[in-house]
């Protein structure tokens, strides 16, 4: 589709992972939603978020990988997983062997910018550390993202 029509925003219907290397990067490729699973409303949704009525605030909830290498396990074909790569699933997989992924987990986008500046990170003697920042949001729909931050223990 993307090699005769311009503006080609792609739609994504999947639960789990997808390798999206062979056209995220294309020309005419403008825009993905990852959807998920949608309900007897999607039709009506999708709509509304493609024609700037309503603003998507979604993140994702995996890791996805630019090889499915990336991964470090694969299908099992026994039904049988014995996790021997203990915690270090999804983002704590590609953090601990410093892949850098296509998308991180919790990445999200939406027709709102958000501004940050001005981060301090204080560390106390003992206690916990300390992080500041200014945020600023320019909203171009009612009911849009809350600026959040994600702060992972390496």
């Amino acid at each position: 589709v993307a090699s005769r029509c311009a503006n080609t925003v792609v739609i994504v219907n999947s639960v789990s992972q997808l390798n999206l290397e062979a056209w995220i990067d294309h020309p005419n490729v403008v825009g993905v939603i990852w959807s998920g699973m949608p309900g007897s409303e999607y039709g009506h949704a999708i709509v509304d978020v493609l024609f700037g009525n309503y603003n998507p605030g979604g993140k994702l909830v995996f890791t996805l990988a630019k090889n499915d290498s990336d991964y470090g396990t694969d299908i099992s074909e026994s039904y049988n997983s014995n996790y021997t790569e203990g915690v270090f699933l999804d983002y704590r997989h590609f953090d601990e062997h410093n892949i850098v992924p296509r998308y991180f987990f919790g990445y999200g986008l939406s027709y709102t910018t958000f501004a940050f500046s001005s981060l301090d990170i204080s560390k106390a003697r003992k206690g916990p550390h300390t992080i500041s920042s200014q945020y600023r949001q320019h909203r171009m729909r009612p009911y849009a993202n809350i600026g959040t931050s994600s702060i992972y223990e390496p």
